[in-house]
């Protein structure tokens, strides 16, 4: 067959399609060729219906995978949020409103009803999962609060037990451990059953049965362990040793406190047993420390007694006749002595005393050794020792009452060590150094009749020095100085009047003395001597003092004691 052959036309031309065939059509060519067109146009589109389901599928399934992202991340953030909320019944609601809104708010934007319908589906899944969990939560916290609300029922009630009164005590118990139902048989006074807060958290599901029976016990250890401390404190207030041995016998009596066991029992036993003996040690101790104060209590009184009568016993015997106040009676001696009030030393050399009368001076000596005792005692005991010996001198009468009492005021005022009573030993050493006295205690002299009657002027120095400090409440290094100046005048006072037994007076009155003629002195030489006195500058208890010696002066002109016509037996007999 002859193909026909078509000629392209390239120009535009006013022709029409209508041109007539120049061949023959051929119908079934025509046909097939139209029915392969179709075939195409059918491929092509079924090509086209299956790219656009593929993009369709692939876009709902983007979305739907962006929607399910969101979701998933916005539902965990509700979840967190829902876990911190302690309160179940609320974390439930606000987890619910907050899903909710969040899925009207990714549903609205969505315009494919297919993707709306699957992330509906998808998220029903999601949010069913996450309830599940939240209600698991929210399960859980209630358990843990209400198990803390039975806990803290626990502790109130285990604090009734410890501190209530015996009802309150019994009652707490019950709450904790139950009781049965007792019948007394009368109605009004019928005890129904009461379900112990242990085994109520048991039925509420809250702790399991073998927990149960954990705390029941533990709570048992405790409150009988805490009753044995409630017991070992109260034995420790009392101070009682008894009580606490009674703890020793409950704990080592196995029915007593039956749960508290092993090592915990040993501790406990240990605890009371340590108690005991501190309190016994401390009961001894206090007996101890109580015996030790009532001995100083009554030491303390018997000195001030023993000084109250001695100082009056003195001033009763320099003034026989003119004694105004109270005088000391055997009666009062024999009463302090009977009570307690006076140690046997002191009470047999006062009631001698008193009986039998004593010296007009004290042995000189006997002073001197006293003091010099004073001065090198090193603590109490030395001093209570020269305080002991003092009533032997009393009662063999080597010393007065006067200086007694001087001596008792000495070793006080020795003992207490305030910064007076130092300062009074200091200066009364330096005096004893200006005085002449060594550094063994003895005055230096060519013989025994000078050392006596140096003696006698030391004490004399050291009496005036001792009244000034001690009763006259001079200052020490005031009455140091008066008295070191009067004894740089014993040498010419000496010269004049011999050996006297008495310090040397001022330097004015010395040389006012020293004017006056042999024999008695006249009143008119004795006033003028007093005025200078009275209108000098010496403070007025140093002018009491050199009055005192004015007067001794004029005893022993009127002895005619002058000019070295004392008689040397005279010093040293008493």
């Amino acid at each position: 067959m002859k193909v026909p052959t078509y000629t392209a036309q390239s120009d535009v031309t006013n022709r029409t399609g209508q041109t007539p065939l120049r061949v023959q059509a051929n119908v079934n060519a025509a046909t097939q060729a139209i029915s392969a067109q179709g075939e195409f146009f059918q491929q092509a589109q079924r090509t086209s219906l299956t790219f656009l389901e593929q993009e369709t599928k692939l876009q709902r399934a983007t979305e739907l995978a962006a929607l399910e992202n969101n979701f998933a991340a916005r539902l965990q953030e509700h979840s967190l949020t829902a876990m911190d909320n302690q309160n179940p019944t609320s974390m439930m609601t606000n987890w619910n409103n907050s899903v909710k809104r969040t899925l009207n708010d990714l549903g609205r934007d969505i315009d494919d009803p297919v993707v709306r319908r699957r992330f509906i589906a998808s998220a029903s899944n999601d949010i069913l999962t996450g309830r599940l969990n939240i209600m698991k939560q929210a399960r859980a916290n209630r358990i843990d609060q209400s198990l803390a609300t039975h806990l803290q029922k626990v502790n109130i009630l285990k604090k009734q037990a410890y501190n209530g009164n015996s009802i309150e005590r019994m009652k707490a118990l019950r709450e904790l451990y139950g009781s049965p139902e007792i019948d007394t048989g009368d109605a009004a006074f019928k005890s129904p059953a009461v379900t112990g807060v242990f085994q109520r958290m048991e039925n509420l599901g809250l702790i399991s049965a073998a927990k149960r029976v954990e705390l029941e016990t533990d709570t048992r250890v405790e409150m009988e362990s805490g009753e044995i401390y409630q017991d070992l404190n109260a034995a420790a207030v009392s101070g009682n040793p008894d009580h606490a041995d009674q703890i020793v016998d409950n704990l080592a009596n196995p029915d007593q406190y039956p749960n508290v066991l092993g090592s915990a029992r040993n501790s406990l036993l240990n605890k009371a047993i340590s108690l005991r003996d501190s309190l016994e040690d401390d009961t001894i101790a206090k007996k101890k420390a109580q015996l030790e104060l009532t001995n100083k209590q009554i030491i303390a009184t018997q000195k001030a007694n023993n000084l109250d009568l001695t100082v009056r016993l003195s001033m009763q015997e320099e003034n026989p006749g003119g004694f105004t106040g109270e005088r000391v009676t055997i009666k009062d001696i024999d009463d302090l002595g009977k009570s307690g009030g006076l140690n046997a030393n002191n009470y047999n050399a006062l009631k001698t005393r008193l009986m039998e009368g004593g010296p007009d001076q004290s042995n000189g000596q006997v002073m001197f050794d006293l003091r010099q005792d004073i001065d090198d005692a090193k603590d109490k005991n030395d001093l209570d020792e020269i305080r002991r010996d003092l009533p032997t001198f009393i009662a063999n009468k080597s010393i007065t009452t006067t200086d007694a009492a001087t001596i008792l005021k000495e070793i006080d005022g020795a003992e207490t060590k305030t910064p007076r009573a130092l300062k009074i030993k200091e200066q009364r050493l330096a005096l004893k150094r200006i005085l002449g006295v060594g550094s063994d205690g003895l005055v230096p002299s060519l013989n025994a009749v000078d050392r006596v009657n140096s003696t006698f002027v030391v004490n004399d120095a050291l009496n005036t020095y001792s009244d000034l400090v001690n009763n006259q409440n001079v200052d020490p290094e005031e009455a140091y100085n008066y008295l070191a100046r009067n004894y740089r005048n014993q040498t010419p006072f000496q010269s004049q009047f011999g050996k006297v037994e008495f310090l040397a007076p001022t330097s004015f009155v010395m040389k006012m003395v020293k004017r006056l003629p042999d024999g008695p002195m006249i009143d008119d030489d004795y006033d003028k001597i007093l005025k200078a006195i009275n209108e000098s500058r010496l403070a007025p208890r140093i002018q009491d003092e050199e009055e005192t010696t004015l007067n001794l002066i004029r005893e022993l002109k009127a002895r005619g004691q002058q000019n070295n016509t004392v008689n040397e037996n005279t010093f040293g007999t008493n």
